[in-house]
């Protein structure tokens, strides 16, 4: 597995040494840690004093981290290395998440290079941060990324295991996209979905799917307000995609890694059951944002 757990004193002597990691954990943990080169944001992890750790690539050859906020996001794919890498984290429900979740399809060269990542949990925080390992920063109005420079032996690649898949169900149309909804339109009707979906008994547990450039994408659920008549998404909905609630799951466990793979990076959902990875948010970056999938890294020797 890429991430492993560790003591705070322990993560402390792999940052003294120079290694370049992706950390996640308890936000008094995470702000304890020496300055280095690493990036951090808060998620969910064992309540016994560990951090969960990823090494980036031993033969990377260089790693630059840099923040950026709602403004400077749009140009994070114009960073990204030639040939490499880019670990992004983003403080769950910040401008930074809002702004590219929103407009990842405007940001130029985002397709080009591999970028994945998670958005930060609230875990002993009030609310999600971030973590920049060079400048000491903590906050929850900016993005952090970690940019990694690869040999051209090595090629990067990201991958998304989604264990959902559109139902049968009506097809669902959005007059505007965001974070949260009223209504929809179901064969050119609006309908109010909070009501859709206690009318279907449509649960937290399934998402919503669309397919985005031939790719099932989720979107969960966060909170259903049936007062308000509202619903609440962990990711966006897109006005110019066709969702349909996801096919109900019979399997307990969450997705789980191909046999054989060693990835460099994963992260899970923390609203699917535990997947394979040890690192979840509130979603995961495979250059959009994903929901209740296992998003994950490989490098390998380029043929």
């Amino acid at each position: 597995m890429p991430h492993t757990l560790m003591r705070p004193d322990a993560v402390a002597a792999r940052i003294a040494a120079g290694r370049p990691l992706v950390i996640a954990g308890d936000e008094a943990l995470l702000a304890g840690l020496p300055r280095g080169r690493w990036i951090g944001g808060t998620a969910p992890a064992p309540d016994d004093g560990r951090l969960i750790v990823t090494e980036l690539p031993e033969a990377a050859t260089a790693v630059a981290i840099r923040s950026y906020d709602e403004r400077t996001l749009p140009g994070i794919g114009a960073a990204a290395p030639e040939n490499g890498f880019t670990v992004l984290a983003i403080p769950g429900f910040s401008a930074p998440h809002a702004a590219y979740a929103e407009g990842v399809f405007r940001v130029e060269g985002l397709f080009d290079r591999p970028l994945v990542g998670w958005i930060a949990a609230e875990h002993g925080a009030r609310t999600p941060k971030v973590f920049d390992g060079v400048t000491g920063a903590v906050s929850d109005r900016v993005a952090v990324a970690a940019h990694v420079w690869l040999p051209p032996r090595l090629t990067p690649r990201a991958h998304v295991v989604n264990p959902f898949r559109p139902g049968d169900g009506d097809e669902l149309v959005f007059g505007a996209s965001g974070f949260s909804a009223r209504h929809c339109r179901i064969g050119g009707e609006p309908v109010n979905l909070a009501a859709h979906m206690r009318e279907r008994g449509i649960g937290l547990d399934r998402p919503l799917v669309a397919d985005c450039f031939g790719t099932p994408v989720n979107v969960a659920i966060r909170a259903v307000n049936e007062d308000a008549g509202e619903v609440r998404f962990c990711a966006p909905v897109f006005a110019h995609l066709r969702y349909r609630f996801a096919a109900p799951r019979t399997q307990e466990a969450g997705p789980a890694l191909p046999a054989g793979v060693r990835p460099a990076f994963a992260c899970g959902c923390v609203r699917s059951p535990p997947p394979a990875a040890g690192l979840l948010g509130y979603g995961e970056i495979a250059y959009v944002v994903h929901n209740q999938t296992l998003v994950y890294l490989t490098v390998d020797e380029a043929g």
